[in-house]
């Protein structure tokens, strides 16, 4: 066990660095592909200064050539990676299940930072998952059980949720309360997670978005006509929401019937 630990703790290490790649290249249309380059200087970055996390340690979080600080957030999202990586092995072994779930929860870290760093959420990941989510529960392996009638009425009566919402708010406050990138990817999720779990999700980020908005323009961070990156609420709800569902076994469907 602690041989097979070890090896899925390595190969969560080298997806995140690729998720890594995704967060940095997806919001600026650079090819995903290609050899990583230092941020700052340009200069093509040598295979053994790429080895994730390791690199990082040796070269004590400076680029070899210009010396300017790695972000932290490299091996931050490598150990995350790694660390979601184990506890889906640990919950559900080596299945397809398991690596279903862990595409997903990628997906969302994916949407979490670019969203949070660029107010982008990319289509390349929202358009490849809609569809995989659909397969998913065709083919009896959904991530939490879903027939694939309630794949497909989550995915859209939760993406015509958020779009008559935001109509609603466009029409009497006459600007736009969020885009389509978070309506596209809130159906994502409902493809994925069902109806009942995603509407909880649209509730529960709504409320947290809500609140750090309010704590920024108390403490004069932002006023009240900026914007939030609202699909980072939106994805941190949803792997909170997922991870309690797995781990807790709290269905929401449990907690409507009961109130």
């Amino acid at each position: 066990m602690t041989f097979e630990l070890l090896i899925i703790f390595v190969f969560g290490l080298s997806i995140g660095s690729f998720v890594n790649v995704c967060i940095y290249r997806l919001p600026l249309n650079k090819n995903i592909n290609k050899s990583s380059s230092c941020t700052f200087c340009g200069n093509k970055i040598k295979y053994f200064d790429n080895i994730p996390l390791i690199s990082f340690l040796i070269l004590t979080g400076k680029c070899r050539n210009c010396k300017k600080n790695i972000s932290i957030q490299y091996p931050f999202i490598e150990l995350l990676i790694s660390s979601i990586a184990v506890l889906i092995y640990l919950k559900f072994d080596f299945t397809i299940v398991a690596i279903f779930s862990f595409l997903f929860i990628i997906s969302l870290i994916i949407l979490i930072f670019t969203d949070y760093q660029h107010f982008i959420i990319p289509n390349e990941i929202t358009y490849s998952f809609i569809p995989l989510g659909i397969l998913v529960s065709l083919t009896n392996y959904s991530i939490i059980d879903l027939s694939i009638y309630e794949c497909l009425i989550g995915g859209l009566v939760s993406g015509l949720i958020l779009f008559i919402s935001s109509k609603i708010f466009f029409y009497i406050k006459k600007i736009e309360g969020m885009g389509m990138g978070d309506i596209k990817m809130i159906s994502m999720i409902g493809f994925w997670l069902g109806l009942p779990n995603t509407i909880f999700i649209i509730i529960l980020s709504a409320f947290f978005g809500s609140i750090v908005g309010l704590l920024l323009i108390f403490i004069k961070k932002m006023n009240r006509y900026d914007h939030i990156p609202y699909g980072t609420f939106i994805g941190l709800t949803a792997i909170l929401i997922w991870t309690l569902n797995i781990f807790l076994e709290f269905d929401v469907k449990d907690l409507l019937i009961k109130y």
